[in-house]
């Protein structure tokens, strides 16, 4: 079945980007500046694109690196709204991820489901 190992891929995609999106946030609040975001966003975006275009060996496909870079910029886009609006940012974050984690389970888990349903009926 080819979907397997999706379940557990998606997650840890999923995790990594909160933890870098955790790791970028708190590198700004040393310095809240807009360029300190921009130089934040392009340090981050470049260290994935080395992996993603396979500058630095990985067992990853570049599939999953861009999947990782665009749920990270979804997360801190969010929290810059967030921080924004006057709200916690961690509390938030700390929901959106669940959310995050819940639909890529869910989504894993119906491909698997799908697949063997396929197999079954081959």
């Amino acid at each position: 079945m080819p979907h397997d190992g999706s379940l557990q891929q998606a997650t840890v995609v999923f995790l990594l980007a909160g933890v870098l999106a955790v790791l970028m946030w708190g590198a700004l609040s040393l310095f809240v500046h807009l360029w300190m975001f921009f130089l934040w966003v392009l340090l981050f975006v470049l260290w994935q694109a080395r992996r993603l275009y396979r500058a630095v060996d990985t067992r990853q496909s570049p599939a999953y690196w861009v999947s990782c870079l665009t749920t990270l910029l979804i997360l801190l886009g969010q929290s810059v709204q967030d921080s924004a609006g006057g709200q916690d940012v961690y509390k938030a974050f700390a929901v959106r991820m669940a959310l995050f984690l819940v639909v890529s389970l869910y989504a894993s888990a119906m491909l698997v489901w799908i697949d063997r349903r396929r197999v079954r009926a081959a």
